[in-house]
């Protein structure tokens, strides 16, 4: 019996009877989570909070609401982020800026000056012509999705009031692609 003498296999042992005795006898009731809303109809025409712009001033999204918005929630170390603006550049290069819609990118986490640092890590010929913004304190991107990750996309017409979310709840949850995106809110122009 020296061997029980070891606190590491006294230890193993007592969860392993922990493990199939009470475990089994252990029945937590666990209620399933609301489903989340991707899509709703808002009281107002416009939307609600506001992001601080590369220059250090801070835009309103209620000043945002003469025609609809996309906004683009980034991260500074997001792989998936990059490779969504990369393509987004791409079709701006070839169909010119959307001029039904405004186009905004919304850095979170980071300060404003590390947005305009991104971009302009890029070739000159592949920084975005769209509107460059903040948030630093996740205030506005917890006003609309309910668990942080990004890429998350928000889209707002002003017009039918229609609010659409695209997000990932979790990692193991299928993604969204740009080009999905953009047929649910086409035309571009």
């Amino acid at each position: 019996m020296g061997f029980l003498k070891s606190p590491k296999i006294l230890l193993m042992i007592i969860c392993f009877f922990f493990s199939t005795s009470c475990a089994k006898n252990f029945n937590p009731v666990v209620s399933a989570p609301p489903p989340l809303e991707k899509e709703k109809v808002l009281a107002n025409s416009f939307l609600e909070g506001s992001f601080v712009l590369e220059n250090g001033f801070i835009q309103s999204l209620a000043d945002l609401s003469d025609r609809p918005i996309l906004i683009f929630f980034v991260g500074e170390f997001c792989g998936d982020c990059i490779d969504e603006t990369t393509e987004l550049k791409g079709l701006v290069r070839k169909n010119g800026m959307p001029g039904r819609l405004h186009l905004v990118t919304v850095m979170t986490v980071e300060g404003p000056g590390v947005i305009g640092d991104w971009f302009a890590a890029m070739e000159p010929q592949d920084q975005p012509a769209w509107i460059l913004g903040s948030d630093q304190n996740l205030e506005l991107f917890y006003r609309y999705f309910p668990t942080y990750r990004t890429p998350s996309v928000l889209y707002f017409d002003p017009t039918t009031k229609k609010l659409k979310l695209w997000y990932q709840p979790d990692a193991n949850s299928p993604k969204t692609s740009l080009q999905q995106i953009l047929d649910e809110v086409q035309p571009w122009n």
